[in-house]
């Protein structure tokens, strides 16, 4: 084709199309692209978890702190309250409240996968409008309770986690505390979800004015961007020369490359972004301590205001 170098054309005729060859062959190749995406999306997470976790752990361990005595830390004691036990524990948790939607997710594909298996088959492919319709109706009808099951966690998950982080409790402890939490003062903890969803309306429809905002400052950081993700991306390109001279070093250093240079080059929008999840962070920690406070009877009434009394006239001076 016009504009395709002959050898790239050549490269991936001789080396991809067998994988699209027939409608059976077509199937697998896309089914071990989803498989191998998915156990890249399980790495990546795991990568990041060992950020976010102790992060997350530190700052809910800080504003408890904070709230107690009101002594504050700075960014190395904070990241010793962070990384220990609780954070892994939390990772738990984590885990624990995503099964339901794990498991309604993996049934989803399973059900997805006997649609379309019959289609496997080439003379099949016409008929693949009526599954499609099956594939539709099958897919919006888990994807209520999803819906359903992740607000209910939404809102579980900020007690749970703190029962964990801040009274060190056990796992079972803690899913037991922060459902009780949860059920005894449902609107108390309701009220703050809706509050923090409307915030959330507002700080997405800011943040994409920030996106623009921030430009001059990506095409700063872009440059120790690229020369930082040049590092992996060389050595991933300087492995697969030996084996293939001519695409695999790009692709494989390009792979490299990207993550790295987006990482740097987007610091700031991500700094921006870790100021508002600490904000949510601070909120739910507040509320969490608020409604266990009237779970266990010790939170203090309101008070009524103080009137200030008038003063006498000051008599004039002779």
């Amino acid at each position: 084709e016009r504009g395709v170098p002959y050898w790239l054309k050549n490269w991936f005729d001789v080396n991809f199309t067998r994988f699209f060859a027939t409608p059976e062959q077509t199937m697998t190749t896309v089914l071990w692209v989803v498989v191998g995406l998915v156990l890249l999306g399980i790495v990546i997470s795991l990568l990041l978890a060992l950020f976010r976790y102790p992060a997350e752990t530190a700052a809910i361990r800080m504003v408890n702190q904070h709230e107690d005595d009101g002594s504050k830390v700075g960014f190395k004691a904070g990241w010793k309250l962070g990384w220990n036990h609780r954070a892994f524990h939390m990772w738990l948790l984590d885990t624990i409240l995503a099964i339901p939607n794990f498991l309604l997710g993996l049934l989803m594909l399973t059900g997805l996968f006997f649609i379309f298996l019959p289609y496997l088959k080439a003379e099949a492919w016409p008929q693949v409008s009526t599954s499609l319709i099956g594939a539709v109706v099958l897919v919006f009808l888990l994807l209520i309770p999803m819906a359903l099951i992740g607000i209910v966690v939404g809102m579980l998950r900020p007690y749970v986690v703190r029962v964990k982080v801040i009274d060190d409790a056990g796992i079972g402890e803690s899913l037991r505390q922060g459902w009780k939490l949860f059920t005894h003062q449902f609107k108390h903890t309701f009220l703050i979800w809706l509050v923090l969803l409307g915030v959330g309306i507002a700080v997405g429809v800011a943040m994409m004015l920030v996106f623009f905002l921030l430009i001059p400052a990506y095409a700063v950081m872009a440059i120790p961007g690229a020369l930082v993700a040049a590092i992996p991306g060389g050595i991933g390109y300087g492995i697969t020369y030996a084996i293939d001279p001519v695409v695999w070093p790009w692709v494989i250093g390009g792979l490299l490359f990207l993550p790295f240079f987006f990482a740097i080059t987007f610091s700031p929008l991500s700094f921006v972004s870790g100021l508002v999840a600490i904000f949510y962070e601070n909120v739910w920690t507040i509320t969490f301590r608020q409604v266990r406070a009237i779970e266990n009877g010790t939170a203090l009434p309101p008070q009524p205001p103080v009137m200030a009394m008038p003063l006498p006239p000051v008599p004039p001076q002779a």
